[in-house]
């Protein structure tokens, strides 16, 4: 495989990739093959679509290049999520205005947590430990939460967690704009009452925490 890839010479013989000399033309077979990562990231410091424009720059492309590709699979991402949605049933009467404001107010929560993550990912001894922050952390916030089932229906201690929950709040704003039924809106809660406004300010308080701390994270871990 060293061979293959230009990082070792053959002690004998010859060795083709797409039909190019691996001795007479490296340079050309290197532009010929990806990166092929052994872990879930290229470098665990990086963010999701950070490591995407990584990934494009190693294959040859320009970091606008890079970018712009990055940002085109984001926006498949979310393309998938909205067909599959159509598919089993979502549907919507708001209109387009509203529509686009409930999926800002989603992606801008989800860009929140980005920055815990980060913290996360830069005081982990690994990639697995860090990539356990999902399944500690972002898996309970969505269970219990109204996302999968109304509230009213747990046990009241549990019921009060739910309601202040980030994801509930999220949850119920995004089908406010998107003009959908919303068991929540029944709820005394100020969240559930104020979905919108709860979402923006939990988000502008997880970022307002996390941004300057994984800044601070970064400085020093690359300085150490």
């Amino acid at each position: 495989m060293r061979i293959l890839t230009t990082l070792a010479l053959p002690d004998a013989g010859r060795a083709r990739v797409a039909g190019i000399d691996v001795l007479a033309r490296p340079a050309a077979v290197r532009r010929q093959i990806g990166v092929a990562a052994q872990d879930a990231t290229l470098d665990g410091l990086l963010a999701g679509r950070q490591n995407l424009v990584l990934v494009g720059e190693l294959s040859g492309m320009r970091t606008g290049q890079a970018r712009t590709r990055a940002l085109l699979t984001a926006c498949l991402c979310a393309l998938v999520v909205v067909v599959t949605g159509l598919a089993v049933g979502w549907r919507t009467t708001a209109g387009l205005l509203p529509i686009i404001a409930g999926f800002a107010l989603v992606l801008f929560f989800a860009y929140s947590p980005s920055w815990v993550a980060a913290c996360v990912g830069l005081n982990s001894k690994s990639p697995e430990s860090a990539a356990s922050f999902g399944f500690i952390v972002l898996f309970p916030l969505a269970f219990v939460s109204n996302a999968l089932v109304p509230t009213q229906h747990m046990p009241g201690w549990l019921q009060a967690v739910a309601d202040w929950n980030p994801v509930s709040a999220v949850t119920a704003g995004a089908r406010q704009l998107w003009d959908n039924p919303n068991p929540s809106a029944s709820i005394a809660a100020w969240p559930m009452q104020h979905p919108i406004e709860a979402s923006l300010a939990w988000s502008v308080l997880i970022l307002a925490v996390a941004a300057p701390l994984a800044s601070w994270y970064f400085r020093r871990r690359t300085t150490e």
